[in-house]
Order: C-alpha cells, then sequence, then structure tokens
C-alpha cells in the first residue's frame, strides 16, 4: 500500500509540473500517414528543432507538439522505412492542425552509408522491453513454403524462446505461451496456432506493424503475465484498388484493397492450404477419408466522419479442420473423427480529437475461440471447449505539455467459459457441462514525462477486478531511461502484473482442445514481479565495417507466484468444477540477459541475438518438492539473420540457429497397481542435444503483365542435420529413438497488381 501512495503522490507533483509548463504555448496537432497509400502511420518520431526530447504520435497515427519556441518552428518526421519529413510552421494562431505524409523509402543501388539511418535505428524504437518489428523485415526471413509468420518470426529476438520445432509458441522470459496477450487489432486471440501450431493465424498480406513488449509493460495492459504482442492489420489503400496474392506449395493467398469514395478504405483478404487432397491420397491405404487444412478471413474498413471524427471496423475468422473416417486398421470401418477448431473477432473502434491536447478511443470488441471434438459412428460424442469475450473499452491520450503525456481509460469484459463433454457416457452414461461467466473491470493511468531533456519516466498503475472469487488487484508499473548523450542511454524497470484466466492443458504440446479456467476461490490469480536493467547505444563505424549499428543488452530477473498446476484426469474432469485436490501451486523464477545487434549499410542487413536464461518451477507436490527447469527451458539461444540485396531483381537472406537442448523426462520404473503407472524420477533431468540449423531463402523480383512477381525458393534445414523434436522410449532398452525433421525446400510465386 505504501509504495502504490508513493506512485499516486509522484503522479501529483509530475502532473503539477506539468501544468505549469503548459502555459503560453503553441500546439501543432494532427494524423500522420503514407502518401502512397493514405494508410495511418503509428509510432512517428516527431521532434522540435533545438529540442533533443522525441513526441511519438500514438498507435492510432496521432501526433500533438507543444512548444514555446518563436516562429518560424521546424519540425521533422521520421520513421524506419521512410524518408525523414520537416516542415516549418509560420501560422500564428495558438492551435494549428498539420496532416502530414511521409514517402516510403524505395530501393537504390547505395555506394555509400545511408546517413540518418542509425537513428531510426536505435531512436525511433527507444522503449526498452519493447521490440517492433516491420512486416517488411519479415519477408525477407527464410521460411517454409515462403508463408510469412510473424510468430516465428519473434522467435528470432533475443529473449524470445520458441516451443517444439516448427511450433509457433513464444515463452518470453520464463513464461508460457497462455501467460501473452496476443491482439489482432486489440482483439484477443487465445490460440494463434493452424495446423497444431505449424502456422500462425496472422496473414502477413494484411499486416502493418508488430509489437512485443517483454518488459516495462505500459499501464494499459494487464491481464497476462509475460507479454503482450500487438498485431496491426492495414487499413486498405485509399488512393487505388490494389491486388496481391502468393501460391506456393502449401498456401495459397488472395488480398484486395482500396478507396470507398473519398471517405474511408477497405481491406479483404483469405487464404487457405491445401495439404487435405495431398493427405488424403498418402493416406489412402489406411483410410478413405483423411482430410486437413485450415483457412482464415480478415476484413477491415475505416471512414472518416469529419476532422475529428474515424470510425474503423476490423475482422477475423478462422477455422481447422481434420476429419478421419472409415479407418480400416481399426476394424472399424464406421468410427468417425473430427476435430474443429478456431478463432473469429471483431473490433468497432471510434476515435475522437476532443481537443489538440486530447484524443479519445473507444471500442466494443467480440472474441471467441472454440474447440470441437466428435467421435463415433450412429452416436457420435463430442467435446466442445470455449471461450468468449464481449469487451468494452475507453482510452484518453491527454498531451499536456512538449515532454509529458497522460493516459487514462477503462474496460470491462464478459468472459464466458463454455465446456461440453459426453465422453463418459460411453463408460458411465453421464455427460459433463459447465458455462462460466466471469467480469473483468480494468482501469489504468500513466504518465510519462521528460526531465531536464535527459531523463524520461514512465510511472503508471492498473488495477483489475475479476467476479470470480471477487478479486481486487493492483500492478504498478515504472521506467526510468537516463540518456547519457545522445547515442546511448540506460533504463530501469519494474512490472507488476496478475493473470485471472488459466490453461487447463491436457499435454505439454499444443492441443486445440485445451481448456481456459477462470480464477476461482481454489485456483487464485498467478501473478509476477519483473526486475529489468538495459543499456542501448548507436555507432556508425564497428568490425563489419562502415555501417548504422545498434546495440542493446537487457538483464531481467523475475518471479512468478501462485503458479497453478492442473492434475489432468482427476476429479475434476468428472465433477465439471475444479476441486481443491485437483490443482497444486507452485512458484517460478526466470533470470538471463538479453543481448542483440543490428547492422545496417545499405545493401547488407544483420540482426543477431543471443538470449543466455534460466526458467525454474517449483511444487510442494512434484519432484519430491525441489525445483526443476520449465519444459521450455534453454541456456543458450542464439539467432542471426542476414539479408543481402543483390540488385533490384535478387535477394538473399540466410538464418542460422544455434541453441541448447530442451529439458524432457524419461520413464524410470513402470508398475501396475490395478492401472499403470509411470515414474519418470527428477523431472526434467535429461536435455536434448544442441539445436542447430542453417536455412537460405532466393528471391527474384520481375515485372510480368502489369504486375510485380516475386519468385521465391526456400530451404529449411540447408544441411540436413537431425535435430530431435520427439523421442519415444522403449522400456528395458537403454536406447531411445528421436525422430526429427530434414531439409525442406519450398518453391512459390507471389504477385501484387
Amino acid at each position: 500500500m505504501k509504495n502504490i501512495c508513493s506512485i499516486f503522490v509522484l503522479l501529483t507533483i509530475l502532473t503539477v509540473e506539468i501544468f505549469s509548463q503548459s502555459q503560453q504555448s503553441k500546439t501543432i496537432y494532427g494524423f500522420i500517414s503514407d502518401s502512397l497509400t493514405g494508410e495511418k502511420l503509428s509510432y512517428v518520431t516527431v521532434t522540435v528543432e533545438k529540442s533533443i526530447v522525441d513526441i511519438r504520435s500514438n498507435q492510432y497515427s496521432y501526433y500533438t507538439v507543444t512548444t514555446n519556441e518563436p516562429l518560424p518552428i521546424k519540425i521533422k518526421f521520421s520513421r524506419y522505412g521512410y524518408n525523414p519529413l520537416v516542415i516549418v510552421v509560420h501560422d500564428t494562431n495558438q492551435t494549428i492542425q498539420r496532416n502530414v505524409s511521409l514517402l516510403s523509402r524505395t530501393f537504390e543501388m547505395p555506394e555509400v552509408l545511408v546517413e540518418g539511418m542509425s537513428n531510426e535505428i536505435l531512436l525511433e524504437k527507444h522503449s526498452f522491453g519493447l521490440s517492433t518489428m516491420q512486416i517488411e523485415s519479415f519477408k525477407k526471413t527464410p521460411s517454409i513454403g515462403g508463408e510469412m509468420d510473424i510468430l516465428k518470426g519473434m522467435q528470432h529476438l533475443a529473449g524470445v524462446l520458441p516451443g517444439q520445432e516448427f511450433s509457433t509458441e513464444l515463452h518470453i522470459r520464463g513464461g508460457e505461451q497462455s501467460e501473452n496477450t496476443i491482439l489482432l487489432d486489440d482483439m484477443p486471440l487465445y490460440n494463434v496456432g493452424h495446423l497444431f501450431g505449424f502456422f500462425s493465424v496472422f496473414n502477413g498480406d494484411v499486416l502493418q506493424e508488430v509489437e512485443l513488449f517483454k518488459g516495462a509493460i505500459p499501464a494499459n495492459y494487464g491481464g497476462k503475465l509475460s507479454s503482450v504482442l500487438r498485431v496491426t492489420q492495414k487499413e486498405g489503400n485509399k488512393e487505388k484498388f490494389k491486388t496481391q496474392g502468393g501460391i506456393s506449395m502449401l498456401t495459397s493467398r488472395l488480398f484486395v484493397e482500396g478507396p470507398i469514395s473519398d471517405i474511408g478504405s477497405f481491406l479483404l483478404a483469405g487464404r487457405r492450404t491445401y495439404l487435405d487432397p495431398v493427405l488424403e491420397i498418402a493416406a489412402s491405404n489406411e483410410a478413405d477419408n483423411f482430410s486437413l487444412y485450415f483457412y482464415d478471413l480478415n476484413l477491415k474498413t475505416n471512414f472518416t466522419l469529419s476532422a475529428t471524427d474515424k470510425i474503423f471496423i476490423s475482422g477475423y475468422f478462422g477455422r481447422d479442420n481434420l476429419n478421419m473416417s472409415d479407418l480400416n486398421r481399426l476394424s472399424q470401418p464406421d468410427i468417425y473423427y473430427q476435430l474443429v477448431w478456431g478463432n473469429a473477432g471483431y473490433n468497432v473502434r471510434y476515435l475522437k480529437i476532443l481537443s489538440p491536447q486530447i484524443f479519445v478511443s473507444s471500442s466494443i470488441i467480440f472474441s471467441d475461440y472454440r474447440s470441437s471434438f466428435y467421435f463415433g459412428d450412429d452416436d457420435i460424442t463430442h467435446s466442445t471447449p470455449s471461450i468468449t469475450d464481449l469487451i468494452f473499452s475507453l482510452q484518453t491520450d491527454y498531451f499536456i505539455s512538449a515532454t509529458s503525456t497522460l493516459q487514462f481509460g477503462l474496460s470491462h469484459t464478459t468472459h464466458s467459459f463454455n465446456f461440453v463433454n459426453d465422453f463418459l457416457k460411453l463408460s458411465t452414461n453421464k455427460k459433463m457441462q459447465f458455462l462460466i461467466s466471469s467480469k473483468e473491470t480494468r482501469g489504468f493511468v500513466s504518465i510519462t514525462s521528460y526531465i531536464d531533456e535527459v531523463i524520461r519516466i514512465n510511472l503508471g498503475m492498473n488495477v483489475g477486478y475479476f467476479s470470480s472469487g471477487n478479486y481486487i488487484e493492483t500492478d504498478p508499473r515504472l521506467s526510468l531511461t537516463y540518456f547519457l548523450n545522445p547515442h546511448q542511454a540506460v533504463n530501469i524497470s519494474y512490472t507488476r502484473m496478475h493473470q485471472f484466466i488459466h490453461l487447463f492443458a491436457s499435454v505439454d504440446i499444443f492441443s486445440p482442445s485445451n481448456l481456459y479456467y477462470p480464477s476461482t476461490n481454489i485456483v487464485p490469480p498467478e501473478n509476477s514481479h519483473q526486475w529489468s536493467l538495459g543499456y542501448t547505444s548507436k555507432f556508425d563505424n564497428g568490425f563489419l565495417g562502415r555501417g548504422n549499428y545498434a546495440f542493446t543488452n537487457e538483464i531481467y530477473y523475475k518471479t512468478i507466484n501462485q503458479l497453478p498446476y492442473f492434475k489432468y484426469g482427476s476429479s475434476s474432469i468428472s465433477n465439471a468444477e475444479i476441486q481443491s485436490d485437483d490443482v497444486s501451486l507452485g512458484i517460478g523464477l526466470a533470470y538471463g540477459e538479453e543481448l542483440s545487434l543490428q547492422f545496417e549499410n545499405g545493401r547488407t542487413t544483420i540482426n543477431a541475438a543471443l538470449t543466455i536464461s534460466r526458467t525454474m518451477r517449483k511444487f510442494d507436490n512434484r519432484n519430491n518438492g525441489e525445483a526443476f527447469p520449465a519444459n521450455f527451458d534453454r541456456l543458450v539461444q542464439s539467432n542471426i539473420l542476414y539479408n543481402y540485396q543483390i540488385n533490384q531483381n535478387w535477394n538473399l537472406g540466410a538464418e542460422f540457429v544455434l541453441a541448447t537442448g530442451q529439458p524432457f523426462s524419461i520413464p524410470q520404473h513402470l508398475y501396475r497397481l490395478g492401472e499403470f503407472i509411470i515414474d519418470y524420477g527428477r523431472l526434467n533431468s535429461y536435455r536434448s542435444p544442441i539445436y542447430n540449423r542453417l536455412d537460405i531463402s532466393a528471391t527474384y523480383k520481375f515485372l510480368w503483365i502489369g504486375g510485380s512477381w516475386d519468385l521465391f525458393l526456400s530451404v529449411y534445414n540447408v544441411y540436413n542435420y537431425p535435430n530431435r523434436f520427439f523421442i519415444r522410449y522403449y522400456e528395458g532398452r537403454s536406447t531411445m529413438q528421436s525422430s526429427s525433421i530434414g531439409i525442406i525446400p519450398t518453391v512459390g510465386v507471389n504477385f501484387k497488381f
């Protein structure tokens, strides 16, 4: 309580100081967009001449500059991938609206260093604990089937550990996959994997920007322990109609965008795999009907109602479908199996400029995840876990002065947890079903301010109420950055988080039938405390020669409390309600160091990341009460991405991954006391061998029949290294049999009209 009171006292002092600075000043405000497409650009760096303080446009591309500088006022706008723009303001009015358009930087054959790019690499994304990646950078990364996957791209970042090979799981600073808040246009997604995690649900053609908060998480986010992944869709081209898509060995995509008169724009995209006919042919000896595929649809439209009013509508729908029937090898020709799962959601957002200093956004959001498993012949049984959210949110950005911004907001979410399972009727003639409705209300306040232009402080508080169990939790946030000089900075931050929704997983790997369950009097909210210390620097001459360098080093220490472990198969399944004996609570510990280096000199781009970390778990009734490594723990994870632009037609890419193995348990004894009991001994006391892999890609760009075409070749695991991803253990034998994924070449073509 003392810490909470101290934060509010500091907020009050800062607010009084800010108001005193804001008198007798001039305000310039407006929106920032792409000059070619008319789409809005978020997080653009805005700098007033003679000031070293950088202001950033918000996530909706709105900016406000308040300054006491005499006329004329020069303001610089810069964003990575765009040419910097300087405007000169001569207007004598107290408030001036200036909408700004930036020109995308097209490829040229530079023979010398592109000056100024270093600032963009480092300073524009200068929030510690935040990784912002442009979509174009993902497109240059080698990928299976040429299908750009942002979640696998995120696995290249320092502090992000992957799950199993090919998986889209993200384990961030010691967190489980279910501890990540994943948002698509602010719609929460609970399951982000297609084809059991082989692909992600994000269609790269429709995406504009990706942000990952690992530490110093802003106060407007709450509800999950580890991270926030915010994915933003494009708005649609406001200038002309355009079509693009792609055809590869695994998927096909089509994307259409264009203006709606002169008041808005739209986009519509679809994607589908065609693995089902291939798999059906391959499995024809065992099944008369076998198919596995996914599809998804993306929609977004926006309308400008006036100079101060805008409305956006976003939507997503995706489904996976696995069908098997007439399995001859089971001697049950009439048995039918079907597994269907997917996400659906929409967001209706209204933006309003109340004054040059006050920007308001409000949303109505619907999100639904469900899976259905059907089994049987004439009398089909089924299991259908689902979670549905209905969210109302309101947020206000108050640009108080040139050096300070105040944010505050409220949100209210109705969670509906539904689970039906009538498999039990096969043996007990009983059916299990429950429906739980929980209310979650959150409020937050956050203030960011510069002190003497060398210290940036962010103070915030997120307060959450959860109706199931009547929990009220407070999560303070603190981030303090000190600029040593224009090229170097250090940061210290503290983040506290609470999580009210838990994942009831039947297995350690991805399963679409996993069950989400709310906090109750028996299962309390999880909570975490994270401290981090970071240093970042930019320079233009290093061991790779002259170029633009950006180096970041962060260390973190994180504790997790009330970590639940659900005993799958216990009375929680038969009674449709988790009992005290069904769950045990433990603690987690994660700590490590994250190093990253970016290099760019025009033709060549290199991104290197190194993570040295440990993630431990401890439960009183597991592993004899001793701590053990988490399933995804890796001591060392390193990634190097290389891209070389040969000329305007050819581009080469490569990725090298080197990591220590993941921990696993091996059965030590097998007992039969009415039922089989497996003794694993010490949990996760073994590790798989060192993991390493090299992927390469080549892309040839050309013009044909009025469009732009990309012909690509991508090779996964070039030297066919046998990395273990599945291990079979045979009782009585001293050896293990492992499965691995070898070399996978793919070809395809992308097009734009």
